[in-house]
């Protein structure tokens, strides 16, 4: 995701955002489950689990 999103400092979730880093490995899954969803109805379903993790 560094890739897409720009550099995050050492710390960060993407580049501005800082969370503890044992919410780094879910909270990537569940955006990279948004980006591969292939209907609208996948995606809001991602997005609630993603959400539920902040």
């Amino acid at each position: 995701m560094s890739d897409r999103y720009g550099r995050a400092q050492p710390g960060e979730f993407l580049p501005g955002i800082i969370m503890p880093p044992e919410i780094h490995g879910p909270l990537r899954k569940r955006v990279t489950e948004i980006e591969m969803s292939d209907t609208k109805l996948e995606c809001l379903v991602s997005q609630a689990r993603a959400e539920s993790l902040v």
